[in-house]
């Protein structure tokens, strides 16, 4: 039997090509690209975010330390006006110096009564390595206070402790401008001006932000800060010399100013009105300032208002010279609610209040534009969004101050 030959039946497959050098090379090189704007996207996306919050940290505690000083100014009986001649300083202060700070350079001295005229010492020196961090840190001399905010040992120098207030001091840049017959001493990081008849100060700050990548930035702070007994004077009517001649112009938002508020709900329902009516919220506008119902119909009303937390606050005070992104703006129309939108972003010098500045308020009688949201502020520069929409312009005087776990709250007159 023959045998038949097998023959395999060939089954044709598809070819598989693959990419070639070219492309191979060209999808690398743009993967490289994308992948490294990808980076540089987000590493600048946390650049931004670290700055930003660095800034709002700086600038919570420089205002908290300033807040601290002018409390003190306030209870002071008078003000040194040079604190760096040496004859002025306590023996006391010089002997209990620590010997691991150096640079001791006094910058503020504040004779009160209940230390026997013995002054407190605000002064800047290079802190040691460790928790504290320079280049400069202030630090204070002084009784210490009990839980009640009393002086301890008020009238025994050599127990009072040198104790660190701020640290993160820049120890360069430009000194500030003391006004005529003013006496300033310290350094660009801290510094004081005093008036001649030591009962005002200038008190400045400029702290270092530390930035990403070793880079760093500053903020400064300010306030003036009068004695009390020469703010009573200035109040009362009695001269001493001293005159407050600066309008009291505010910008305020809903931290401040809103329906959600107790005391103004409380003060609306005893008028049997809504509260909306009562603070202009039920017609917000972009354009013009209407007072207040509660001005035009019901004044004399005695509330207390709060004023937002450090790092949010909700009173700003407005400069008798307004700048924008585009150029000055006049006051006149930006109070009477005419300038165009576009004009009031980035409004430099909108500073917003802390403790110390709320207690300049008392007594003052205050027209302030009142925001229908939160107002946002950048550090630096100093400016403020202020765009948006206003309830209206708000008329009344400042009687009081109450303090608050958070900022001290109002208590005003509406006008």
């Amino acid at each position: 039997m023959a045998i038949k030959p097998v023959h395999k039946r060939q089954i044709d497959r598809p070819s598989i090509a693959g990419f070639t050098l070219t492309e191979l090379l060209v999808g690398g090189v743009i993967s490289f690209f994308l992948i490294t704007l990808s980076g540089y996207g987000l590493v600048s996306i946390i650049t931004t975010s670290t700055t930003t919050n660095a800034q709002n940290e700086r600038r919570v505690e420089l205002n908290r330390a300033g807040d601290f000083i002018a409390q003190e100014i306030r209870t002071a009986a008078t003000i040194v006006q040079d604190a760096s001649i040496s004859s002025e300083q306590p023996i006391e202060f010089l002997s209990g110096i620590s010997p691991d700070i150096s640079q001791v350079q006094p910058v503020l001295m504040l004779r009160m009564a209940q230390t026997n005229l013995i002054p407190i010492v605000y002064y800047l020196a290079t802190p040691p390595n460790g928790i504290w961090q320079g280049p400069k840190a202030i630090y204070r001399w002084g009784p210490a206070y009990d839980d009640q905010g009393t002086y301890i040992n008020p009238d025994a120098p050599t127990q009072w402790p040198h104790e660190p207030l701020i640290d993160l001091i820049e120890s360069e840049g430009s000194l500030p401008t003391c006004e005529t017959n003013w006496v300033g001493s310290g350094t660009p990081g801290f510094y004081v001006c005093v008036n001649a008849t030591g009962d005002i100060a200038k008190v400045y700050q400029t702290g270092r932000i530390n930035k990403v990548l070793a880079q760093t930035d500053t903020y400064r702070y300010s306030s003036t800060t009068a004695i009390r007994a020469l703010e009573f004077a200035q109040t009362s009517g009695t001269s001493l010399g001293t005159t407050n001649s600066t309008a009291c112009l505010l910008v305020m938002d809903e931290d401040s100013i809103d329906s959600d508020i107790p005391t103004i709900q409380d003060a609306a329902q005893n008028k049997g009105i809504s509260v909306n009516a009562l603070i202009n919220k039920n017609n917000p506008t972009q354009l013009g300032n209407p007072t207040f119902l509660w001005n035009t119909s019901y004044t004399g009303d005695i509330v207390t208002i709060p004023t937002g937390q450090t790092g949010d606050e909700g009173v700003f005070s407005l400069p008798q010279t307004l700048n924008g992104q585009n150029g000055p703006l006049s006051l006149n129309d930006f109070l009477a609610g005419n300038l165009p939108q576009t004009n009031l972003d980035e409004v430099l010098n909108i500073q917003p209040l802390g403790n110390a500045q709320l207690n300049d308020l008392v007594g003052q009688s205050c027209t302030a534009i009142v925001y229908d949201s939160d107002i946002s502020i950048n550090v630096d520069p100093l400016q403020a969004n202020l765009q948006g929409a206003r309830l209206g312009r708000f008329n009344f005087t400042v009687q009081a101050v109450v303090p608050s776990s958070e900022l001290s709250k109002l208590t005003i007159r509406v006008d």
